[in-house]
């Protein structure tokens, strides 16, 4: 996992890291997602009820996951948001398949598209890029207009 690593604090024994990492040459590391401990069991439930719960309310799942992924997972925010995008794309896909009733636009689809992956192109050059503080930093504003724009319906 030298990609997890990358990012990560560096530290000199493992009680310096988080509960899910360790000390290796000086780097917290994230341990393997296997074997599964009960601090990854109850936070992938949360993730899946929260995710639950955030697809029914309409709010974005950005908004819960971030911080819970890194203060309870341990993740590092260069680590947290790939996790995120990837559950948030896994529960769009569960709730396209579940409105088969409703007509889906395709050219619209494609319309967005385009923009859609270049966004995203930049973001992962950015998420490479950026360096942790500045990245917290724009998490945080994030996260403010979202708990703004959610509170204010």
């Amino acid at each position: 996992m030298e990609t997890l690593g990358t990012y990560a604090d560096r530290c000199l024994v493992d009680y310096g890291c988080h509960m899910l990492s360790a000390c290796e040459e000086g780097v917290c590391v994230h341990k393997e997602v296997w074997p599964l401990t009960l601090l990854d069991g109850s936070l992938w439930l949360c993730i899946v009820a929260l995710s639950a719960l955030a697809t029914f309310a309409g709010v974005t799942e950005r908004v819960v996951f971030v911080p819970l992924l890194i203060w309870l997972g341990g993740f590092s925010a260069h680590q947290t948001l790939p996790i995120v995008n990837l559950v948030i794309c896994g529960g769009l896909a569960v709730a396209l398949a579940h409105q088969h009733s409703s007509p889906v636009e395709y050219r619209l689809v494609l319309f967005l598209s385009g923009p859609l992956l270049l966004g995203t192109s930049f973001g992962v050059l950015g998420n490479a890029v950026l360096p942790e503080w500045l990245l917290l930093g724009l998490l945080l504003l994030t996260q403010v207009f979202e708990a703004v724009r959610i509170f204010a319906q």
